[in-house]
């Protein structure tokens, strides 16, 4: 485990410091559904964990459970990459807090089930249902920073809380480490980038370390179907370091289609941690159709061979196979920026219907 770090409160944030707005950038990895010695409204929290590289601000961010209560950040709440923050009404001496100025208080459900959501920016960024009844005066930890899924984490991957704390400045028996890393497990390597593209007929990957601790290698994985991964290569890890890394690793010849990636970090001790996915769409020799960046936020673009004779439907589809988007692109036009930007994250299928001609389909991921 890395040595708890405490989370100080940051000034003169950069410019380029950011609201969170991807799914993943917080996690929950505490949560104190029903505390012991002290009120509710004093004594229940969530420790949320940037798990970017860049600093967000939880100022314009949601945090709410399965009722009508929330807690709604109006002042700037500065989370740094790597760093845990609390939100709730706790009071831990040295921890980073934000208090809510106002009711509603933040009470979670301490007989029943419930449910965690933190919204930014109306994207849900992360996400937690537990059922069972809590203890009383323990927090739940979660295992560790690696275990979610964009963002949404498992009750089962979570655990009671074995180290004491204080409330306001006052030993309890209750448990929980609000602001530190506590039980959690936090990753080993600091992943500043990473990414896919093509270079001719090459793709070639690229991925940042920031810090690395016990790092003993990377496998290059590979896909077609984003669920069936093969090992394509090793890279040697740095070990234990504090020094800005950069690895490239070129992948010859990957064939048409949407190519898939991963890397796979090992510790000394074969522990293996997943970064996320990347893609790259690899067109065939006179495609009439490419999507690019195969990987977007908020617009797509789509070149064609040729324009359409007449206006042609362009049509959005989610692995379900149900229709979330659709766009219009008039007769004689190669090109079209598409907006994607109200999509959820995930994987999708484009479909281009032509009046005279066969469809067309395209695959893009968004973030």
């Amino acid at each position: 485990m890395k040595k708890a770090r405490l989370l100080l409160p940051v000034l003169g944030m950069l410019a380029g410091s950011l609201t969170a707005q991807y799914p993943g950038d917080l996690i929950i990895t505490e949560f104190m559904a029903h505390s012991q010695e002290v009120p509710d409204e004093y004594g229940e929290y969530i420790e949320l964990f940037n798990t970017t590289f860049y600093a967000v601000n939880l100022n314009g961010c949601v945090i709410q459970d399965a009722s009508n209560l929330y807690v709604a950040p109006a002042e700037d709440v500065w989370v740094e990459p790597g760093e845990f923050a609390a939100i709730g009404r706790s009071a831990v001496p040295y921890a980073h807090y934000y208090f809510p100025a106002s009711p509603p208080p933040f009470n979670l459900n301490n007989t029943g089930g419930d449910q965690i959501t933190v919204t930014c920016g109306g994207t849900l960024v992360a996400g937690l249902t537990y059922n069972a009844s809590q203890t009383a005066g323990v927090a739940m930890e979660l295992a560790s920073t690696g275990l979610h899924t964009n963002g949404i984490t498992q009750e089962a991957d979570y655990s009671p809380s074995t180290f004491p704390f204080r409330y306001l400045g006052v030993t309890t028996t209750d448990y929980g480490t609000p602001g530190y890393a506590g039980s959690t497990f936090v990753l080993p390597v600091t992943l500043s980038y990473f990414g896919v593209q093509m270079e001719g007929n090459r793709a070639v990957l690229r991925w940042i370390t920031e810090t690395e601790q016990n790092n003993s290698h990377f496998i290059v994985e590979h896909s077609t179907d984003a669920r069936l991964f093969r090992a394509l290569a090793e890279a040697p890890g740095a070990g234990t370091t504090t020094e800005r890394r950069e690895y490239t690793y070129t992948h010859d010849s990957p064939g048409a289609g949407l190519h898939y990636y991963r890397l796979r970090q090992v510790d000394y001790d074969g522990t293996a941690t997943l970064s996320p996915l990347r893609s790259v769409d690899v067109p065939g020799a006179g495609a009439p159709m490419r999507l690019y960046p195969t990987t977007a936020t908020d617009a797509l673009t789509l070149e064609l061979e040729t324009g359409p004779d007449e206006a042609a439907l362009l049509a959005a589809f989610n692995l379900h196979g149900r229709q979330v988007a659709q766009w219009r692109l008039p007769p004689g036009n190669r090109y079209a920026r598409l907006d994607i930007s109200a999509l959820p994250g995930g994987h999708y299928f484009l479909h281009l219907q032509r009046p005279t001609s066969p469809p067309q389909s395209g695959r893009f991921v968004k973030r």
